[in-house]
């Protein structure tokens, strides 16, 4: 076994040539290279041939490809839109968690689960992922419609109130009793990130460009690798505050990128530093983390009629409860029927942050779950991302239809127009939907 500075380098190798080979088949017919990925770690994994293993490089490679992922992510969508979309967002979110929440504990009720372990069901069926929703948008080229908008919004919100829901839950699993104390700490340290994150990405970082710009400019040094450099550092700040308060940090990176694309940077400095991470992340880092996210597929929870039958009633309870509650609570809003359905599909992507890494801070996922009941859960997850990709992909190919005439597609989804803005009368370097010629969240 090669290694180098503790890497099995055909480990790395191979988990890349399977996640690049079966990402682009899977483009072929039609659907987001990620399903490939998550096929390519399920096969090669050690679920079926063992071919494939997770290392402890491996585990950092792929948490830091869903950040950079998270990164780019955010510099494609404008932080404007997506104050916009906001109620609608909202309410989607208190859909997609109330009912599956209110149906996974009736669910753990009917398997014969107590209290605790029924509420801990809930919240699984309840949590979301904000990763896996997108990579899909990217694969499909359609973070720039109103869909894209709210999915991505509902699921930060989503996220949120797992978080503080979670903290209420497992206070009652620990003393019996729900303290209100611990559920407000947990609220407030989550508001307080969001609120210094708008006043610092708002306020603090458009100055610092500004300085850093002009240092830049004085010196007749225009080093484009600094300026990236600076962007990551500013990235891995919001993720750390981000991890203070018990968020994911890929929701650091994610605001970190959306503030970044505010940012009025020299054309060719941000054209670069959008290449770099979008490279960087597509192209190496995030297939790492979609084809080991895989590895912990057990094959064993479809063996046996009783084990069938419960991962039956997870998936069933999973999807619809995701599907009518965005569905139910989307028809109050500006969204279309049609369109609060879609989103029902989209918000069933779960990941594995979504049902383990809360809990490892409390207690292993057994301990308030039988084992069985919790690899159902888990590896419940796969197929639901599978459907997901499905689904968003046959809306992602009619929208794209719909863009021919002038709208971007492919490798014009990272253009950016740059000058100034003379129908707005903003200056630098915008999205066309600034001067009115592209409505950035669109769906029909």
């Amino acid at each position: 076994m090669a290694e180098a500075a503790g890497i099995d380098l055909l480990n790395l190798l191979s988990i890349l040539t399977v996640a690049w080979t079966f990402g682009i088949l899977a483009e072929r017919v039609g659907y987001p290279a990620l399903m490939g990925e998550l096929l390519a770690g399920i096969i090669f994994g050690p679920a079926v041939l063992g071919l494939l293993h997770s290392t402890e490089a491996i585990e950092i490679f792929a948490e830091l490809g869903v950040f950079l992922l998270m990164i780019y992510v955010g510099m494609e969508v404008d932080l404007h839109d997506l104050f916009e979309l906001g109620p609608q967002a909202l309410m989607v979110a208190l859909g997609e968690f109330v009912v599956p929440f209110g149906l996974g504990y009736l669910a753990g009720g009917f398997i014969g689960m107590n209290v605790e372990q029924s509420l801990f069901i809930g919240i699984a069926m309840a949590a979301t992922s904000l990763a896996t929703k997108s990579r899909i948008l990217v694969d499909l080229e359609i973070l720039d419609t109103r869909i894209a908008g709210v999915l991505l919004g509902g699921a930060l919100l989503s996220d949120v109130g797992v978080m503080v829901v979670f903290a209420g839950i497992m206070g009652f699993i620990e003393t019996g009793d729900v303290t209100v104390m611990g559920i407000a700490t947990v609220a407030g340290q989550a508001l307080a990130f969001f609120v210094a994150a708008l006043v610092v990405g708002d306020r603090v970082l458009p100055y610092l460009w500004e300085q850093l710009e002009d240092w830049m400019v004085r010196r007749e040094f225009v080093d484009k690798t600094s300026a990236f450099t600076v962007a990551l550092v500013v990235a891995l700040m919001f993720a750390y505050f981000a991890a203070l308060v018990d968020l994911h940090m890929i929701i650091g990176g994610f605001i970190a990128g959306l503030f970044l694309r505010q940012a009025q940077l020299d054309p060719d400095i941000y054209d670069h530093m959008y290449g770099v991470m979008y490279d960087l992340a597509m192209g190496f880092f995030a297939p790492i983390f979609f084809v080991s996210v895989a590895f912990e597929l057990t094959l064993d929870v479809f063996t046996g009629s009783d084990n069938l039958s419960l991962l039956g009633l997870i998936l069933v309870v999973a999807f619809v409860g995701k599907i009518v509650g965005s569905w139910l609570f989307a028809l109050p809003t500006k969204l279309s029927s049609k369109e609060g359905l879609v989103i029902g599909f989209g918000m069933n992507g779960r990941d594995r942050h979504r049902l383990h890494r809360p809990v490892g801070r409390h207690h292993q996922p057994t301990a308030v779950l039988h084992p069985r009941v919790y690899g159902h859960l888990h590896d419940g997850a796969r197929p639901a991302d599978r459907q997901v990709g499905r689904r968003l992909a046959r809306e992602g190919r009619r929208t794209r239809l719909h863009r021919r005439a002038g709208h971007r597609t492919g490798a014009r989804l990272r253009e950016r127009v740059i000058g100034r803005c003379t129908s707005t009368g903003v200056e630098g370097r915008t999205r066309e939907s600034a001067c009115g010629r592209l409505p950035i969240f669109n769906y029909s």
